[in-house]
């Protein structure tokens, strides 16, 4: 068929993608269109009617783009094809969609597609082509001098076949895998670094890198550098490869740099983790033999988790590293395997328990999908136990696909519901013990054996008194033993010699390793000397406490890292005779601190010091005043807070007996300053010290003991525990629904016997109200710059504050009223356009105020009573229509959440009660029992199902309660512009109040709804349309797009059915 009709670049606009903020993107579109038809007999009669009138198609084309909404370019293509050739006759077609404002650096963001009659529904075909047109990137290239110091402006164009497997169903899996803005930052991050002499060869390295590591079976790269020569528009080469031009991909995935042959330039991010055998030195073995072919940049806290997905089996050790490579990621993948291997890793069930386990996480910003590799790694975002340790390594960095901080991605995780049962701890390996941060505080007992230490110096400096104190400290029930051979008292001499130094320790800690008493009890020794430090590991010390934060030996940081101990760096300056005379810290000694001892672990790390093994000594006594000793007690918790270089570091602090407690209390004598030393430990404790280090053992025992009680809000268990509450429930037993938002298994019990027992199921069950007194935490960052402004009376433009559910908060008034201020003043709401405007919001809080009063005092009634509210006309029939849209949806989403913490008695499936016979109230027959468990908008309705014995839980979405002033709130702060007036909105709120109190709404006071209006009113206006809704979604990228759909097809069609009602 060789005749066409074409419709040339076509200007339109509509709503594809989404901008930043995740509203929807009104943009400019350009449409080519063309049409493979016979127009022989048109051309012979000259008649329109004989032939596709390309005007209509014109038409359609516009009326197509301005009324749809679509989540990619790939959606937009692919409906539009499939408009055109419903409407039209055709055998042919081919649309060329053009987006000239996607991307930044970009001329534009093309997608092209043929379809014919008889594929006009495939979502992928060969012929489909994608375009990124002239990507605008400087970079350094060329022969001449001054071209390889000056960056040039190259004009890069790609046209690129993707590979798409036959599991893509949806197009929203398409746009997943087809994504043309991201390939696009890669190359220009690519070519940004590179430093090519000619264009060819960049066009080269560009086609193999989009062959490599972007799926793409076919690409066209044309290189244009306009620039070069002075009388033309541009010099350029264009090439064309496909797959089989690089027989071997994972050797021809070669650097894209030059030269050709430098250090290690690709980052990667690894997981690590494992729960059988010796953990910790599994994975410190996996780590060695990591450091043969990469370059471990830093490792994160180790931490203990309980498992996932397979629940019976041991607790597991989980770490995550970055390292510097030069292997590709096949080739790294395969160099993973083989140290799983090495270390004793052997063939089991999927989840199931292992010694050792390596997974590539992220790999530069590359985004790869093969049948054996995928990266990023699919089930980030679902693991905590990934989340956490990458985020100690990697907290700002952007998941490629997610485009979402890490940060962001574990604050998420952290809100949601099924995390109650994912226990994570931070720990520490020594001896035969794990240490777990935060659950107690641990005790070292000194020992120093030496004639001169300032305050039990000549006391235990024979073998028999060093080996009696030690006796003494292990029955008294420290948790480590600090043996030190030379004293670093302020002003001492440094002329012990390191062979003095050995004798005094070595024996001594040989010694207590030969008693019974003394094989257990972690060791650790006092000295800033390579060579001491080292033979004491090998004696059988446990760790190292340089009191020079590594800085006194230049071996010392290599002889930390090889072994592979806990160690212990302090701060301090100078040496003990000179540390007194610079006590003038011109930052302050808080942020010398933070800075002098991120610099000193980050260059730990370097050498090969695991992060996990540092402790953190701020230095108590060491070269500071008085003043600046209490000054470091009182900010110990800023000095490890959240946003700290030294973020959530374990701590050893000394503050026993020394001077500045001596001074302050005017006593002379070291060995009376045991009650002043507890006013710090005490002090210290509630600062979330993590290790003392005391000399009056006894005592101090005592002040951690009650310390603890006060300030650990836990159990001192050494073993992690099952938190959840346990309830058993008889056999079709009413459930209370009061049980206040926790986490709970039901067990059932039966009065028959059964061949085979009923199995149950882990749930959540909602709060009294969810949502109402929730103050989001992630929003608390904006407290004290909220109120700064209020008080200048001067707000600026601030971006919206992304917010996630969270567990219930309390109520500040005041800041309510400063955010209120802020969003009424300041925040966007979303759909302007179709906003409602002031007097149809008086209507609609008129007409829910009457709708609520009807089933305000049935609301915590079983199900059968709350169905009479439901029968007023109309508005029965708009919720029946949302719910069922979403139904199905909801009920295979509710089984999959929930798999993942099915324990062996847990059921399989859930079984559900369609919606449509709520209302019709044709309950089954085997239904005995329910309850109605608080909660708007998403209440769930638990019972026992006698006749299966299983139990049963319906889940739905506004079908039992009705809108709550939640729900209201939530409609108007989305629906209403932002250019509604203060006046107005507080006009709306009293008239809101007045219609419940005139319909004789009940024990519900001014003050309490005062406090939900404006919570809710936040929540809406920083554009969150169901609060609950969107805890369940979580960072799911397909449950998004979904849940966006859906929010546009209940707002528009809410907004019809108000229109045309008589209020």
């Amino acid at each position: 068929m060789s005749d066409i009709i074409k419709i040339k670049q076509l200007n339109v606009k509509s709503t594809i993608g989404t901008e930043t903020w995740g509203k929807p993107k009104l943009q400019p579109v350009i449409v080519d269109v063309v049409v493979y038809t016979d127009i022989m007999k048109c051309g012979e009669t000259d008649n329109l009617e004989d032939t596709i009138d390309y005007s209509e198609i014109v038409k359609a084309v516009i009326k197509f783009s301005e009324e749809g909404t679509f989540d990619s370019i790939q959606e937009y293509s692919i409906k539009l094809v499939q408009a055109i050739t419903e409407k039209f006759t055709i055998e042919k077609i081919n649309v060329k969609v053009a987006l000239p404002r996607a991307h930044l650096h970009s001329s534009a963001i093309v997608c092209s597609i043929t379809r014919t009659k008889d594929n006009v529904n495939e979502l992928f075909t060969k012929d489909d082509v994608y375009i990124i047109d002239k990507l605008n990137v400087n970079t350094v290239i060329g022969f001449n001098d001054c071209e390889k110091v000056v960056k040039q402006a190259l004009d890069i164009t790609l046209s690129y076949h993707p590979k798409v497997d036959s599991e893509i169903k949806t197009v929203e899996d398409l746009s997943t895998i087809v994504n043309s803005k991201i390939l696009a930052e890669e190359v220009n991050d690519l070519v940004e670094r590179t430093r090519f002499i000619t264009i060819e060869a960049l066009a080269s390295s560009i086609a193999n890198c989009c062959l490599t590591s972007f799926g793409v079976e076919k690409v066209n790269v044309r290189v244009e550098k306009p620039n070069a020569i002075t009388f033309a528009s541009a010099s350029a080469v264009e090439i064309e490869r496909d797959i089989s031009s690089i027989p071997k991909l994972n050797k021809k995935y070669q650097s894209h740099f030059q030269p050709k042959k430098r250090a290690p330039t690709h980052v990667a991010y690894i997981a690590l983790g494992g729960n059988i055998g010796e953990v910790a030195k599994n994975i410190s073995k996996a780590l060695k033999l990591l450091s043969e072919k990469c370059k471990i940049l830093q490792t994160s806290y180790l931490y203990e988790t309980t498992p996932m997905y397979v629940v019976d089996q041991p607790n597991f050790l989980n770490a995550a590293c970055k390292v510097l490579t030069d292997l590709d990621p096949f080739e790294l993948l395969a160099f993973l395997k083989q140290i799983e291997k090495d270390v004793g890793r052997v063939p089991s069930i999927r989840n199931g328990p292992r010694a050792v386990d390596l997974d590539i996480l992220f790999y530069d910003k590359l985004i790869l999908k093969t049948e054996n590799l995928i990266i990023p790694h699919p089930r980030i975002s679902e693991r905590r136990f990934v989340l956490e340790p990458l985020n100690d390594i990697a907290k700002n960095f952007i998941h490629p696909t997610k485009q979402q901080t890490i940060n962001s991605l574990l604050k998420i995780l952290k809100h949601n519901p099924s995390e109650a049962y994912n226990k994570v701890r931070r720990v520490m390996p020594i001896r035969n013990q794990l240490w777990r941060w935060n659950e107690k505080t641990y005790l070292m007992g000194i020992l120093n054996a030496t004639p001169d230490s300032f305050s039990d110096g000549g006391k235990y400096n024979t073998l028999e008194t060093g080996l009696a104190h030690a006796k003494e400290m292990v029955e008294s029930q420290v948790d480590i033993i600090d043996i030190g051979g030379m004293s670093t008292r302020p002003f001492s001499d440094d002329g012990v010699t390191e062979e003095e130094e050995l004798n005094r320790v070595i024996p001594l800690i040989k010694a207590i390793r030969a008693e019974p008493w003394g094989k257990d009890i972690p060791i650790s020794v006092d000295t800033f000397r390579a060579e001491v430090a080292l033979q004491s590991i090998e004696a059988g010390a446990d760790l190292i406490n340089d009191v020079t934060g590594g800085e006194g030996d230049p071996r010392m940081f290599e002889v930390m890292a090889q072994t592979d101990v806990p160690v212990c760096l302090m701060h301090m300056r100078g040496t003990p005779k000179t540390m007194q005379l610079e006590c003038k810290y011109e930052n302050g000694v808080l942020n010398e601190i933070e800075q002098v001892m991120a610099d000193r672990i980050d260059k730990a790390q370097r050498i090969g010091v695991r992060f996990w093994n540092v402790l953190l000594d701020p230095g108590l006594g060491f070269s500071k005043d008085v003043e600046q000793n209490f000054e470091i007690v009182r900010g110990m918790e800023v000095l490890v807070s959240e946003h700290s270089r030294l973020a959530n570091m374990p701590t050893l602090v000394g503050p026993s007996r020394k001077s500045f407690i001596g001074k302050t209390l005017n006593q002379p004598d070291p060995q009376q300053r045991v009650w002043g030393t507890a006013a710090v430990c005490t002090a210290l404790i509630a600062a979330n010290t993590s290790i003392l280090r005391v000399h009056d053992f006894k005592e101090m025992k005592d002040i951690i003991t009650i310390s603890d009680k006060i300030y650990r809000n836990n159990n001192n268990n050494s073993i992690l525990k099952d938190d959840n509450k346990i309830i058993s429930i008889k056999d079709g037993e009413y459930i209370p629904p009061d049980f206040k938002s926790e986490v709970y298994r039901i067990i059932p019990t039966y009065e028959n016997d059964h061949d085979q027992l009923p199995k149950s199921l882990i749930i959540k069950l909602a709060t009294k109200n969810p949502g109402i007194n929730s103050l989001l935490q992630n929003i608390q960052g904006y407290y004290k710059e909220a109120q700064f402004y209020k008080q200048l009376e001067k707000i600026p433009e601030l971006k919206t504050p992304k917010i996630y559910y969270s567990s219930v908060a309390d109520s500040k008034n005041e800041f309510i009223i400063v955010m209120e201020d802020l969003a009424l003043r300041k925040l966007t709401v979303a759909n302007q356009d179709n906003a409602l405007n002031y007097d149809m919001a008086i209507s609609i809080v008129k007409y829910f105020a009457l709708l609520q009063s009807k089933f305000w005092n049935c609301r915590v009634n079983p199900l059968f009573k709350t169905i009479e509210w439901m029968k007023e006309p109309n508005f029965a029939i708009y919720l029946k229509d949302l719910t069922i849209q979403m139904f199905e949806e909801r009920k295979l989403s509710f089984i999959e959440r929930n798999r993942q913490r099915l324990t062996e008695k847990t059921v399989e499936t859930v079984k559900t009660i369609d919606i449509t016979q709520l209302y019709e109230k044709n309950f089954p027959s085997d239904l005995k029992h329910c309850t109605l468990v608080h909660g708007d908008p998403q209440p769930k309705n638990v019972f026992i199902d006698s006749i299966n014995h299983e139990i049963v839980m319906i889940d739905w979405q506004y079908s039992s309660v009705g809108y709550g002033i939640k729900d209201v709130v939530l409609l108007l702060g989305i629906w209403m512009s932002n250019k509604t007036t203060r006046e107005e909105i507080l006009k709306i709120k009293n008239v809101y109040y007045d219609e419940l109190i005139g319909h004789g709404v009940k024990d519900f006071s001014r003050e309490a709804f005062e406090q939900q209006w404006n919570h809710c009113l936040l929540l809406s206006l920083c554009n969150i349309a169901s609060v609950s809704e969107k805890e369940n979604i979580g960072d799911d990228i397909e449950k998004q797009k979904k849940y966006k759909a859906y929010l546009e097809l209940s707002e528009s069609r809410f907004i019809n059915f108000i229109q045309n009602q008589d209020f």
